[in-house]
């Protein structure tokens, strides 16, 4: 399983979860700025991830699916997406990451089990909802 944290998920999250989780060694856990530099335009990242395929994104940028000229980045790419819902991205630092380690064993397993094309909101009570 590859899972990839845009900017909007701080990177040290990423090394949390690394490290609490020990993934296996088939699993790949890359924040954004592990591959591209931090200001890297969305038209870029995203279609590399499509060519690649078999990614799932974790995002808490809402704009990009609403934003008319990103909308055919994601549709029909492939790509597994977790929103997460309004507020993650207003909560502090210790809130968010507490919120989201606690939502992550459920979300992952979610995760496994999502097929090319699923999109899915993590609402900030840790419910993953399949929402395409």
């Amino acid at each position: 399983m590859k899972v990839f944290f845009d900017n909007c998920v701080s990177h040290k999250l990423v090394e949390c979860i690394r490290i609490i989780e020990s993934p296996p060694a088939t699993w790949r856990l890359i924040h954004l700025r592990d591959r591209f530099p931090p200001s890297v335009p969305d038209e870029l990242w995203i279609p590399e991830l499509k060519e690649e395929g078999d990614w799932r994104i974790v995002t808490s940028d809402d704009m990009i699916r609403k934003r008319k000229a990103q909308q055919p980045l994601w549709r029909g790419s492939g790509l597994i997406v977790v929103w997460m819902a309004g507020g993650w991205a207003q909560l502090d630092r210790w809130t968010q990451a507490s919120k989201f380690l606690h939502a992550w064993p459920r979300l992952r397993d979610d995760l496994c089990m999502a097929r090319p094309g699923d999109h899915f909101e993590l609402a900030m009570n840790g419910r993953c909802t399949k929402i395409g």
